[in-house]
């Protein structure tokens, strides 16, 4: 069980609480300005509204037909820690000042539909704020606008910014949050480009929203539904999920019985038949869920269960990372 907060944090959590509910309305959660199209059999809005108390409906895509037209240039954004998953640092020494990186961050640039390697750029960073889970885009968004800079930068200079993604994969939340700003979404914004939340593992959308559990049903609230944690999550996966294609929907703090599947804040998507685990897939900004869950699934190589983008990005930045372990260790 995590300490409680101080007081300092507890104004802090309050502080960007605020700044994000006020950002949620500027947000778009559907494709605006693609300079591609996405073109798939069937729609989430024809689709039969999903019963949040029985076990999901799942929808399998038909992902081979998909038509991906005007699309060259996808970009992944990853960060691996120094230190603990959640990028506390692992001593003392690594703490913000010393010169020494907690986290490094990575941007991957691939082409579609080779999804071969156009550019890559990796930077070493301090987080810039404490860890408060729920408000993770204030210590990434930073580092992942950092690179996107960097990138700008060095295409304008050797004339290729025609070559700046069209739509980059995070890793990490975009809708499927509990204020519905995750740090996919949250980049997306401040960047004005497209994003995509493609996150590892899931993270129950509740705190801070209308309600802070699912229950399992309306008659019984003390009866904690399997939404409510990773585990209830893992175990449904692995039952309904056994196609390639296959997924269902996350609902939000928000969720009631009626809600259709165009209120999804997410998907847990299983996108090849070997993998093992689920990814979860949300908008990020002006890229619908729909059209994320149809790149998540033309993105991802046989055999491999990330997006080609977020899987390069995740090697690329684990390798820094372990490099400066050894470079530090060998210093000792």
């Amino acid at each position: 069980m995590s300490p409680p907060l101080s007081p300092e944090l507890v104004a802090l959590k309050k502080q960007w609480t605020e700044e994000q509910l006020a950002l949620r309305p500027k947000l778009v959660f559907e494709d605006s300005g693609l300079s591609f199209t996405v073109q798939a059999p069937g729609n989430l809005a024809t689709k039969k509204p999903d019963d949040p108390y029985k076990d999901p409906r799942v929808f399998t895509e038909d992902y081979k037909n998909t038509r991906i037209e005007g699309l060259r240039y996808i970009g992944g954004l990853d960060i691996s820690f120094v230190g603990d998953d959640d990028g506390t640092p692992s001593d003392s020494k690594n703490a913000e000042g010393n010169g020494r990186p907690d986290a490094f961050v990575t941007l991957v640039v691939i082409s579609y539909p080779s999804l071969q390697v156009v550019n890559t750029i990796t930077q070493s960073l301090h987080l810039p704020a404490p860890y408060i889970p729920s408000f993770l885009a204030y210590r990434e968004a930073p580092a992942y606008a950092s690179v996107l800079a960097a990138l700008r930068t060095q295409l304008k200079d050797q004339g290729r910014e025609d070559q700046f993604p069209q739509v980059i994969m995070v890793d990490g939340n975009g809708r499927l949050h509990a204020r519905q700003t995750g740090v996919a979404s949250v980049v997306g914004f401040e960047g004005d480009v497209p994003t995509i939340g493609v996150a590892k593992n899931y993270q129950p959308p509740l705190a801070g929203g209308p309600k802070t559990s699912y229950t399992y049903s309306e008659s019984d609230p003390s009866v904690l539904h399997w939404r409510s944690s990773q585990d209830g999550m893992k175990e449904m996966t692995d039952k309904r999920l056994d196609q390639p294609g296959s997924w269902f929907g996350v609902f939000g703090a928000d969720w009631n019985s009626t809600s259709p599947p165009e209120d999804y804040v997410g998907a847990a998507l299983r996108p090849v038949p070997t993998a093992k685990n689920p990814i979860f897939v949300s908008s990020g900004h002006r890229v619908s869920l729909q059209t994320a869950i149809h790149l998540a699934l033309a993105l991802t190589r046989p055999g491999t269960r990330l997006p080609e983008p977020i899987q390069l990005a995740d090697g690329i930045s684990r390798k820094a990372v372990a490099k400066f372990k050894a470079q530090n260790h060998s210093r000792r």
